[in-house]
């Protein structure tokens, strides 16, 4: 008897030919996996954020009121918890974590160098822009103070941008895609979800609304979350090196966002879909599907 050949070149984890947001949906997919996985995942993250904020002094609710550099590493750690709680979330349910971070089941190293690049010179010309629009207050607190502040966005700020790419970009979206195959009805929903986390007036829902949609497309065209980890990161931490450099870091975590306006979320939006299009033009070397046929 003559028997098909099966796939061919995929990687162990993953289901062959699938694009980043259906990669959930593998050979033992159930419909109720997704929700399994959800769950877990919820669990794993209240665990692990109270083992974070158990280890730090007073916890976060303390450093988020010193503000400094302390309460900027509390709260990256936190949402860097994000990432292992994904992995484990996605074992647990067990499809395996190896679909978390591209089609390849690993990251692309050297695409998460070329996407940072590409956010860098987009944001060297936002922010400028961006400054121009609305101006904001400067009191420079002299290097003494910036430099270790600096430091601390530069090493801890991409743990909290990754981790949430991970938890919504990853976890959520996939979970989405397992049940809807229209990616963008996937990307929509993970997006608007996304905004609402944030807990922001209308200017701050629409921006981060529209940058949620922008990396969701990312994550799909590019088969992975190097491209919207990139985006993501640059965008943190342009944000908070503006703070600790015009004097602002004791209050950055409590009127984080609450000072956006409608200008510089539509310059933002505009912005982020510049990177969007050229990071896509630039990825024809990278593998947007799981490998096999």
């Amino acid at each position: 008897m003559n028997t098909a050949p099966g796939p061919t070149n995929t990687v162990p984890g993953l289901p062959p030919d699938r694009p980043y947001h259906r990669l959930a949906r593998a050979t033992t997919y159930r419909w109720w996996l997704p929700l399994i996985e959800l769950v877990y995942f919820a669990i794993a993250a209240v665990l692990l954020i109270a083992g974070v904020n158990a280890a730090l002094p007073d916890g976060i609710a303390h450093l988020i009121e010193q503000g400094g550099a302390a309460s900027l590493i509390g709260l990256s750690l936190i949402f860097a918890a994000l990432i292992p709680a994904a992995k484990l979330a996605a074992a647990a349910s067990g499809r395996g974590p190896v679909g978390l971070s591209s089609v390849i089941g690993r990251v692309r190293w050297r695409w998460l160098v070329r996407c940072t690049v590409v956010a860098l010179v987009v944001y060297a010309v936002l922010i400028p822009v961006d400054l121009a629009i609305a101006p904001q207050p400067i009191a420079w607190p002299g290097w003494t103070t910036f430099a270790p502040l600096g430091l601390a966005v530069l090493v801890f700020i991409p743990l909290q941008a990754a981790g949430e790419e991970y938890a919504f970009r990853g976890t959520l979206l996939q979970a989405l895609g397992a049940w809807i195959p229209v990616s963008w009805v996937a990307v929509a929903i993970s997006s608007v979800m996304f905004a609402v986390v944030h807990g922001l007036g209308p200017e701050g829902f629409v921006a981060i609304l529209g940058s949620g949609l922008v990396m969701g497309w990312l994550a799909i065209r590019t088969g992975g979350l190097e491209a919207s980890i990139a985006l993501h990161a640059v965008n943190n931490v342009s944000g908070f090196m503006l703070s600790a450099a015009f004097g602002a870091s004791d209050t950055w975590l409590s009127q984080l966002n609450h000072d956006i306006s409608w200008a510089s979320a539509g310059l933002g939006v505009v912005f982020q879909v510049v990177y969007a299009a050229i990071v896509v033009r630039r990825c024809g070397d990278i593998a947007v599907r799981s490998p096999g046929s």
